[in-house]
């Protein structure tokens, strides 16, 4: 019986030696990435982050059906989801610079999943199903030839300040 509970012991000791390596080799692995944050185009899911695209080339341009015009001239982009009531209340006020002497053009740029296109004076196009985009709307930015000047994230700014902003970037 003796010998049975040396050879028992042995056991349960070597079990627990390689279950301890085995724990601890797990705790030394790269954790999982679940949300990838570049652009490789056979990626599904994309996290946007417009505070760092300042004084960039707009990153998802080829993702956006209008992306020839916006790659030529100064625009004002409003990202906008169907769900959002901040993006909504926005496109007013973007509606009265278009009757405004400005010296850029002003388009908003549907994130999906979609919801009825709006009726608006704006130039309207959709971000491309290409991926699952994540963003937080509203976003403004100022393009100037597809390069960003200026981001709001989360709120529209007044149009008096993107005006200031514009002056201050194309002088």
């Amino acid at each position: 019986m003796k010998i049975a509970n040396k050879i028992l012991l042995k056991a349960l000791g070597i079990l627990l030696i390689a279950v301890a390596i085995i724990v601890a080799g797990l705790g030394f692995q790269k954790p999982v990435q679940t949300v990838p944050t570049t652009q490789i185009d056979n990626q599904i899911y994309e996290v946007l982050e417009p505070e760092g695209w300042v004084g960039k080339k707009l990153p998802i341009i080829d993702y956006i059906d209008i992306d020839e015009e916006l790659k030529d001239g100064n625009w004002l982009v409003l990202f906008y989801h169907q769900d959002c009531p901040d993006c909504r209340k926005a496109v007013p006020e973007l509606e009265k610079a278009v009757f405004e002497d400005v010296d850029f053009n002003i388009a908003i740029i549907e994130v999906p999943p979609y919801g009825s296109p709006i009726e608006t004076n704006c130039f309207y196009s959709r971000l491309l199903e290409a991926k699952e985009w994540f963003i937080t709307t509203p976003v403004v930015i100022l393009l100037n030839n597809s390069i960003v000047s200026a981001v709001w994230e989360a709120n529209v700014p007044n149009i008096k300040d993107v005006y200031f902003n514009f002056a201050a970037h194309n002088n």
